[in-house]
């Protein structure tokens, strides 16, 4: 683990639990590397969302939104939106952990395999190899945005989790059921046996019915793959045994399959953010302020704009919903540039902050 809070970034959606902690070996050599590591059970990956002892949280990311809005100067305003954006990138720092198998598949064991010469070298191969293929910027692209209703069905929507066939699933469950890990692989199976098919450690993913037995009699063995071709592992026949392992151009194969679909969750997420837009139009006397789409309940507030950026709290207005049919906002006189923030729920109950503008005089004259 890189730092403490890393801990904090595994779910495993079969039993609603994170990282457990570590043995006294894993520790140890984790010291030794200068590495931090946590050592008590941390707070699971839904939970750390909302924990208040963790720096980049929801709550803090929505409170530096809204500053970033309605601080005075464009100054202030700057470093609340910088601080709204480190925010939001440590909630995609969590989801994307969420599309490593070892982080969903309560296997801390293969978390912290030795990867390298030294003892002290461990940590996650497919996140390793995945790094030397790839970088940190020549990851495979996402074809598609995930969209969801509500901030935690990207991370997990335990609901729909044991449906293969479902699209609605969070990256931990899409992740959990799509592949095996070092230690959740199936469990070795004796072929006298016939029509017995390996038992799973887990109900995910599946085994085909049948196992080419001939081919994984060779020295080279053979491969399970995902329907995509993707290699879920390889087995192989040894003394009337079939044994399943993980080499290291199979994860290679997976880590392919998998960084486009947390970049598809990750562009998701962060659309989700920022998602909120309000439409102001200037009336007689005041602002017309809707949106396509319908909002719950809040606040809209309107502030004031000079040539400077300066902004000023010129109104702020309760409301029970607001949508298609506009909310009128009277003003004594219309400043040079009206900015108007709705601070409050979507129609599903999720946090949203939605903001709009409206030049009501030519400030060039």
């Amino acid at each position: 683990l890189a730092d403490a809070h890393e801990a904090h970034h595994f779910y495993d959606p079969l039993t609603g639990t994170g990282f457990p902690g570590v043995r006294t070996e894993w520790l140890d050599a984790r010291r030794l590397s200068g590495a931090a590591v946590a050592v008590a059970p941390a707070t699971a990956a839904l939970d750390w969302l909302t924990a208040a002892d963790n720096p980049l949280n929801v709550d803090g990311f929505w409170s530096q939104y809204e500053k970033a809005i309605a601080a005075a100067t464009p100054g202030e305003r700057s470093r609340h939106l910088a601080g709204a954006l480190v925010a939001a990138g440590g909630l995609l720092h969590v989801l994307a952990d969420l599309g490593s198998p070892t982080h969903v598949r309560g296997d801390v064991e293969a978390q912290f395999e030795q990867v390298g010469a030294s003892a002290r070298d461990r940590g996650s191969r497919i996140e390793r190899l995945a790094a030397l293929a790839w970088g940190r910027i020549g990851v495979p692209t996402a074809t598609r945005v995930v969209t969801r209703a509500r901030l935690r069905d990207f991370f997990s929507m335990p609901s729909s989790a044991g449906s293969a066939g479902s699209d609605q699933v969070g990256l931990a469950d899409w992740t959990a059921r799509s592949f095996f890990t070092a230690n959740t692989l199936p469990m070795d199976s004796d072929i006298t046996r016939t029509n017995v098919p390996p038992r799973l450690r887990r109900p995910a993913p599946e085994l085909p019915t049948r196992l080419n037995l001939m081919a994984a009699s060779n020295p080279d063995g053979a491969t399970v793959e995902t329907g995509a071709g993707v290699c879920l592992a390889r087995y192989r026949v040894s003394h009337g045994t079939v044994q399943f392992s993980l080499d290291d151009a199979c994860l290679l194969e997976q880590a392919g399959a998998l960084l486009p679909e947390v970049q598809a969750y990750s562009n998701g997420l962060l659309t989700f953010l920022f998602r909120g837009r309000l439409q102001v139009s200037v009336e007689a006397g005041g602002l017309n302020v809707r949106r396509a789409g319908a909002l719950g309940a809040g606040s809209v507030v309107v502030f004031g704009e000079d040539a400077r950026g300066v902004r000023t709290e010129l109104s702020r207005t309760a409301v029970t919903s607001l949508g298609e049919q506009p909310v009128q906002i009277a003003l004594p006189a219309l400043p040079a540039r009206a900015v108007v923030m709705f601070r409050g729920v979507d129609a599903a109950g999720e946090s949203l902050i939605a903001v709009g503008t409206a030049a009501t005089t030519d400030r060039r004259r």
